[in-house]
């Protein structure tokens, strides 16, 4: 099943004025909410419903939290996926906060997304949501990813919103949902339904959703992933799907790229980030299996790092990680779920993205789950394992120490503006002393670093602060 463009529902209601800040630029916009020039934080706390918002400032002591949660007080895991974007060109980054169990008080569910826009004051809810299909046979999950991007190089950023399905059954094969920006917004006028290119059952299709230009046209292509897809034989292993951009939006033409083809078959496509890694100016897509069998160890992971270039994605331009790669530090274990995270972001300033992967499932000083990150390295030749790190709760500076089944590395993201000369790392913990925590780890020409390291708790049980951060 797919979403019917018509079905969604957007309220044009405006609680906040987001007048252009002086001097703005829309190139500097991204993660800065309040126009400051400082890259702010927000993280998901979907056990909680709600969203936290870190407004960071140059002087000691200017930082400040905010709370934002799901208007009209319903409970639908508001907080579930978060994308951060300038929508209406104000000069504001914006933020799309999906709640993909929002149900309407016919008991359907739809999911949710509902759009806050950046101002001087940082932001406010727009008055706008847009809601799944309301089919009574059929329950949705729209806002259970969400990805920005000029779709169609203006300067409005676009969002696509996936849509997988139900997770514990029924026939729904997913749909990804596509608005644009405008000086208004988002909006439902030209929006695009998009299905599966190989429709599977159950094949997850919009479990995860990026837009990244790959092909270096100037357009974001979208990048879907599709980890119960792929080959039935022997099991599904998961795929992507390429989905090439133009000037007026979405084009038919597509690639699909089967778990199977890279050899990372088990939940191939589960989590999506791209960048350019190897600095040729076409984007690269790095995408997760993090139930892939390693050397005979079960769900112990992989990722995949696809390199883009003229022609597009395909399977034969391609590395392939795991804990058994070598030169990456820590051994192969069971349950490790090495790709159930991954961010790609310049840590260092050199002009080329390094990768970030999140094992949450890592044994920490001991400590079962307690969880690990891996940094690679980005170079001419594309991520690299020689100069790789592990970084785990117990390495020296971190803030916190390993508490079995604190699932460090659960959520990675990399935070910066435009203009910034490197980006910074956060790793969510959301198990961590019930409430879940966020570490941010500086970046810099040296590598990352737990120098001036900071951490941020919630204390409210069930909430899990740091299961969803925005790419």
């Amino acid at each position: 099943m797919t979403i019917a463009a018509g079905a969604a529902v957007g309220s044009t209601a405006s609680a906040a004025a987001t007048t252009r800040a002086p001097g703005a630029h829309h190139a500097s916009a991204r993660g800065d909410f309040d126009g400051d020039g400082k890259a702010d934080i927000v993280a998901g706390a979907p056990g909680g419903n709600r969203v936290r918002v870190i407004y960071t400032k140059a002087k000691p002591g200017g930082t400040h939290s905010h709370w934002l949660t799901e208007p009209g007080g319903a409970n639908g895991a508001f907080g579930s996926a978060l994308a951060v974007g300038d929508f209406n060109g104000d000069g504001f980054a914006d933020l799309a906060v999906g709640a993909l169990g929002y149900t309407n008080s016919d008991s359907v569910e739809q999911g949710a997304v509902f759009i806050f826009t950046g101002s001087k004051t940082g932001l406010h809810y727009s008055g706008k949501r847009f809601l799944g299909p309301n089919a009574f046979d059929d329950d949705n999950e729209l806002g259970a990813s969400l990805a920005t991007g000029t779709i169609n190089a203006d300067r409005f950023a676009d969002l696509a919103i996936g849509n997988p399905g139900p997770a514990g059954g029924g026939d729904s094969e997913g749909s990804v949902l596509v608005l644009f920006g405008s000086p208004s917004g988002l909006s439902l006028t030209g929006s695009a339904d998009i299905g599966s290119g190989t429709p599977v059952e159950q094949g997850d299709f919009g479990t995860s959703v990026l837009l990244v230009d790959v092909n270096g046209d100037g357009h974001k292509d979208l990048i879907v992933g599709e980890p119960g897809g792929g080959p039935a034989d022997p099991s599904p292993g998961g795929d992507i799907q390429v989905f090439y951009a133009t000037a007026t939006g979405i084009g038919a033409k597509h690639t699909t790229i089967d778990g199977s083809a890279v050899h990372a078959q088990g939940g191939f496509g589960t989590n999506l980030a791209g960048g350019d890694i190897n600095g040729d100016g076409f984007a690269d897509v790095v995408a997760g299996a993090p139930s892939a069998t390693v050397d005979g160890k079960a769900v112990a992971g992989k990722v995949v790092v696809l390199t883009g270039g003229r022609h597009g994605l395909t399977a034969t331009r391609r590395q392939v990680f795991s804990e058994a790669t070598p030169h990456v530090a820590g051994a192969v274990v069971s349950t490790d779920r090495f790709g159930s995270s991954v961010a790609v972001g310049d840590l260092t300033g050199d002009g080329r993205a390094d990768v970030i992967v999140g094992a949450p499932g890592a044994v920490a000083a001991g400590q079962p789950a307690g969880g690990a990150i891996y940094l690679l390295p980005g170079g001419k030749s594309g991520a690299s394992a020689v100069g790789s790190r592990r970084i785990t709760p117990a390495t020296a500076g971190v803030p916190g120490v390993p508490v079995s089944g604190a699932e460090f590395g659960t959520a990675v993201a990399t935070i910066g503006t435009a203009v910034d000369a490197h980006r910074d790392l956060l790793v969510g913990v959301p198990a961590k002393h019930e409430g879940g925590q966020l570490v941010e780890l500086r970046g810099g020409s040296g590598g990352v670093s737990a120098h001036h390291a900071r951490l941020f708790k919630d204390a409210t049980p069930g909430d899990g602060l740091g299961s969803v951060l925005a790419l």
